[in-house]
């Protein structure tokens, strides 16, 4: 299931649009969608349908509901529960995780990006802002984003997008780009005319692009604009840009050369064993998996205990490391017995924060799908039902995330490339474990 919810709600399906017939439908979607994974009472839902009108609607509301099920799960079985829109006390329940909802994709995307601001290049911040805002296609929660119970979280979600918006522009600063954020601009500022980072934005961007002239010009007419609707002056930060452009500042330049400067503040996630002793005997296999591991989702290392399936697989990962930009992370699943908590241990090696909505293996499996990361699970023969579980949801085509796993059994999963260790050698087994 996919709910676009940014733009005139509508119901996909396996990539089938399941309609929403009728204003009714789309109103009680809108009202479960405001309050995602959270209880709203069959009197909240009359309310946001009917308004004042006092007639009883019960029964009337528990056909939409019904329809609505149908639309969500059209191929829910007779008398199967509702896995997604069930009944609660007094209530409905909207259950989804962040992929299944746009609104619930743009709030965590919104928060990655603040994250990546202060600590990624500005490409990644720009692909990143261009991925958030390919999610928005008009008012959140259409045709229901004027209602008043919608109001605070269609004004939150489009704060987030004014927020990516200019993040997006700063990217394209950063980057030199000048001109392609000063045509951005343009949009933005016919928008909002009022909104002050948008004008330093371009008064920035136009002395960059050497139109010093037309920078200090656009200070004139915002100044002009703030004093006619508000009676306002600029704020402060749009007078020291001002200031700084009179001064011609030598360090109004871009930030790349700040990037340059302190490329090595900047590094992927690198969480591997440290290796205290070389790698004897398996030269040739190395250089061979870390090709697999270059073209391949899945490759697992299989073998005998003892013949050196870890150390492999860490020096493979070493080996690899810069093919990977977010990172390179080994887990250590042997201290596990229960294989629902692989996710878990995943989530406390990455240290992530505990899922908002949705599970750990939710909340886990979205933060690696996004990223072009090589994920070590080691010692998995034992968690093995557990581990497949977690790498199939890793597989679909859109994830970015690389699996080295090791193991005496496969995962039997589709698309694995298994390589199997033979022993070590005598010569060299006394120095591998």
């Amino acid at each position: 299931m996919r709910v676009r919810d940014l733009g005139l709600l509508s119901v996909e399906v396996d990539g089938v649009e399941q309609p929403l017939r009728g204003r009714r439908p789309q109103f009680i979607l809108a009202r479960l969608l405001v309050s995602v994974n959270q209880r709203v009472t069959a009197s909240e839902l009359v309310e946001a349908v009917w308004g004042d009108d006092l007639a009883d609607h019960t029964s009337t509301l528990e056909s939409h509901v019904w329809r609505l099920r149908q639309t969500l799960e059209p191929r829910r079985a007779a008398r199967q529960p509702a896995r997604v829109l069930i009944t609660d006390v007094d209530g409905y329940r909207l259950l989804a995780r962040i992929e299944d909802v746009d609104s619930l994709r743009f709030e965590r995307d919104a928060g990655e990006i603040r994250e990546l601001t202060a600590t990624a290049d500005p490409g990644r911040v720009l692909q990143q802002c261009d991925d958030a805002l390919a999610l928005w296609s008009g008012d959140p929660f259409a045709p229901a984003s004027d209602e008043v119970w919608a109001s605070a979280a269609v004004a939150r979600l489009r704060e987030m997008h004014t927020e990516i918006a200019a993040t997006r522009v700063d990217a394209l600063l950063d980057l030199d780009q000048n001109e392609r954020a000063l045509a951005d601009l343009e949009r933005l500022i016919a928008r909002a005319p009022l909104h002050e980072r948008f004008w330093t934005q371009r008064m920035l961007a136009l002395h960059r692009a050497g139109r010093t002239d037309q920078a200090l010009e656009a200070y004139q007419r915002l100044r002009r604009l703030l004093d006619d609707e508000l009676g306002l002056e600029p704020g402060v930060e749009v007078d020291d840009l001002h200031h700084r452009i009179l001064d011609r500042d030598p360090t109004l330049v871009t930030r790349q050369t700040v990037i340059a400067a302190s490329a090595d503040a900047i590094r992927p996630l690198m969480r591997l064993p440290h290796r205290t002793t070389s790698l004897v005997g398996r030269a040739g296999e190395l250089e061979r998996i870390a090709r697999l591991v270059a073209g391949h989702r899945l490759v697992t290392l299989t073998g005998m205990g003892g013949c050196g399936k870890t150390r492999l697989a860490v020096e493979v990962a070493y080996t690899v490391a810069g093919d990977f930009p977010d990172g390179v992370v080994f887990v250590d699943l042997a201290t596990i017995e229960d294989e629902s908590m692989v996710a878990e241990v995943v989530a406390s090696t990455l240290r992530l924060a505990p899922a908002v909505v949705g599970s750990a293996v939710d909340s886990t499996v979205d933060h690696l799908r996004r990223r072009r990361m090589l994920l070590v699970l080691d010692n998995c023969e034992h968690v093995i039902s557990g581990a497949a579980e977690f790498v199939e949801q890793l597989a679909d085509d859109d994830a970015r995330c690389t699996v080295l796993l090791t193991s005496r059994e496969a995962v039997s999963f589709p698309g694995e490339v298994i390589w199997t260790l033979g022993p070590l050698p005598l010569a060299a087994a006394s120095t591998e474990e």
